[in-house]
């Protein structure tokens, strides 16, 4: 159970933390000047999930010389989304 507590510790950590960068916007946004593209409708569209982002990231680190991902890093992936929602 110790384990489980970590996990779902950091989780909430990365949840919390993560991707919020509204109090520094304007000091990091490197073209202010330029409207914001929602690129949700073309998204949805394709049919992206996320699944389907996260492969699309890998091909991309695959492509610059990383390894891909485990088959582990999918089967625990899936166990870390049921846990989120």
């Amino acid at each position: 159970m110790k384990f489980y507590s970590v996990i779902l510790f950091l989780l909430l950590n990365l949840v919390r933390w993560s991707q919020d960068w509204s109090n520094i916007e304007d000091l990091v946004a490197p073209f202010p000047d330029v409207p914001v593209i929602d690129v949700t409708k073309a998204m949805i569209e394709q049919k992206y999930d996320a699944v389907k982002m996260h492969k699309l990231s890998e091909s991309f680190y695959v492509s610059v010389g990383f390894e891909s991902l485990p088959e582990s890093f999918w089967e625990k992936y899936f166990f870390f989304m049921f846990l989120l929602f």
